[in-house]
Formats: structure tokens, C-alpha cells, sequence
């Protein structure tokens, strides 16, 4: 069976990226500018084989003021035969009511800010999932800085079936920014 994973992009403009058959984090070689800024690869989970993914809930933290803001913080996707997947979720904030698809989810848009400098980085903030019947679907997320991607789609005949994020740990007393990348992956169910 052939898998393609699809990296959500986190820069303002676009590339993309699809690997066949590979699962990350081993990806010697081959950086993609979709794999985020910081923070180390969760491991790649995916649906029970012949499930796809029809909806999905964000972790996500809201505006903390003068504090530090990490936004979006966790994914988790639900499965077509009632189980959920998830990567590395940080610690902060709370899981958002979930978005729903009538069927198989295609492809995905991602919502990022770009590194602030010397000011308070975020990196991922929101995820839009496409239906396979043309509807977006939009989990709660509970912040919305930066720029969304363009939708990135499975090749034709293929579904998301599961996901891999990259998360920075913790950082004390320094600027923690939650999940950074996602890596959607594709395959037939």
C-alpha cells in the first residue's frame, strides 16, 4: 500500500511538499520548510486500517494577555470507526468542540504566524480541514494570528488517514510557541 504524507505549510508562502511512503521523523536529506521552526517530530499515528478521517478537535490556548501565548497546541483526528489519533500534544490549553465531514476528509489549510523576533511566538494558530464533498470543516480554535495556507489535497483516490506534528517542549522561562508542524498522511482505506 502507498502513503503520502502532506506537510501543512507554516511560512506565508507556498510550497508543497508529498513523500511517498515515508514515515517521518527519520527524513534524512529531505527538510521541508513545512516541518515549521522549532520543536522536535511526534511519532505518526493513523486510523485502524480501512477507517479514514471524517472530523477533527484542536487543543488550543487563547490570547494570555502580557503572558506568554502558545495558540495552537494539540490535533487530534477522529476516525471513521470511532477512534481518534493524535501525535505529540503540548500542555497548554483545552480541547475545542470538533468539526465533522460527511464523509472522508481530502486535504487541510493551516493558519500560522511568521516568528516575531524579539516578540511573542505563537507559530501555528488554527487547521481547516477539506470534506471530500467540498466543505470546509472548522474545529474551535481559540486564537487567529497569521496567514492561512493554501489547501493542500491528497493525491486523487486518497484520504487523510492519519497525522504526525512537531511540538517545541516546554522552553521555562522562555517564549513557548505549542505545536509548530503537521504532517497530514494520505492513503487508501
Amino acid at each position: 500500500m502507498y502513503t503520502k504524507i502532506l506537510p501543512i505549510l507554516l511560512m506565508s508562502s507556498f510550497s508543497c511538499f508529498a513523500f511517498a511512503d515515508s514515515w517521518l521523523p527519520d527524513f534524512p536529506g529531505n527538510y521541508s520548510p513545512t516541518d515549521g521552526y522549532w520543536g522536535d517530530w511526534g511519532s505518526s499515528e493513523r486510523c485502524p486500517q480501512g477507517q479514514y478521517v471524517d472530523s477533527y478537535m484542536l487543543k488550543s490556548e487563547g490570547a494570555q494577555g502580557n503572558g506568554d501565548d502558545s495558540a495552537l497546541n494539540g490535533i487530534a483526528l477522529h476516525c471513521s470507526g470511532g477512534s481518534n489519533v493524535t501525535s505529540t500534544v503540548s500542555k497548554w490549553g483545552s480541547w475545542g468542540y470538533p468539526a465533522y465531514c460527511s464523509g472522508p476528509v481530502t486535504g487541510f489549510a493551516i493558519q500560522i504566524e511568521a516568528p516575531q523576533g524579539d516578540g511573542d511566538d505563537t507559530a501555528a494558530n488554527d487547521v481547516a480541514l477539506m470534506c471530500r464533498n467540498g466543505n470546509v470543516a472548522r474545529a474551535e480554535a481559540k486564537t487567529h494570528w497569521g496567514n492561512w495556507s493554501n489547501f493542500q489535497f491528497c493525491p486523487s483516490g486518497q484520504v487523510v488517514v492519519g497525522l504526525m506534528t512537531r511540538v517545541e517542549r516546554p522552553q521555562g522561562d522562555g517564549d513557548d510557541s505549542g505545536l509548530n508542524g503537521v504532517r497530514m498522511i494520505c492513503g487508501n482505506p
